[in-house]
């Protein structure tokens, strides 16, 4: 993936702007709450996982993906096919059903 970079100056603020006069909060802040955090969740899993198995993230990144390829490999190879009936293959594709 390639990234590009752009650098564009910022836009100066007018000389009569001062920060103090110049906000205006249109709301106050909640006051914070106890909140129960259920370990839920294909992030979490990941989260334990490496925990479990002291990796960072791209060490874990990348065995997960050596997993999924050997997982995705073995299902390839798993399939296997009835054998066509030389009849059936000499008839019209309409007939097939």
């Amino acid at each position: 993936m390639a990234s590009t970079h752009v650098s564009l100056p910022l836009p100066v603020l007018p000389e009569s702007w001062s920060g103090e006069k110049d906000f205006k909060a249109i709301g106050t802040l909640s006051p914070a709450t106890q909140r129960n955090i259920e370990p839920v969740g294909p992030h979490f899993l990941a989260h334990a996982r490496r925990k479990r198995h002291h990796r960072t993230f791209s060490e874990d990144d990348r065995i997960q993906a050596q997993e999924n390829v050997k997982k995705v490999e073995d299902d390839d190879g798993g399939e296997i096919s009835e054998p066509e009936d030389p009849l059936m293959l000499q008839r019209d594709a309409k007939d097939w059903k």
